[in-house]
């Protein structure tokens, strides 16, 4: 029985190579399953232990990049205008929070 173990779809390098530089180009790495991208998400953490730095973050789409700019566009003004410390505020799951407490968008225009 030969069982193909392999959790990974594919794998590109993003950007141009250039030896000028003095870190490695970025990876995006396409998984098969949403629930090995979770796996690797939720032990993102461990990656600390190594002595070079590793990254990792979920990809967005195109919507969830323009929910994100609008989100943080409202937590600069909330920390400019109103006087909120930025620690204050947090931003989760495409969803903006203040103190644990979910802000709602739509109110503050």
């Amino acid at each position: 029985m030969n069982e193909d173990t392999s959790v990974i779809d594919d794998l590109y390098r993003l950007g141009k190579y250039n030896p000028d530089l003095n870190k490695p180009r970025s990876i995006l790495l396409s998984l098969k399953s949403s629930w090995d991208s979770r796996r690797i998400l939720s032990n993102a953490r461990k990656f600390k232990e190594y002595d070079i730095p590793i990254y990792v973050s979920r990809a967005l789409s195109p919507e969830d990049i323009e929910t994100e700019k609008k989100l943080l566009k409202k937590r600069w003004l909330m920390i400019n205008n109103n006087n909120v410390p930025r620690k204050d505020l947090k931003i989760r799951n495409l969803e903006l929070f203040h103190n644990g407490t979910k802000v709602n968008i739509e109110e503050m225009d």
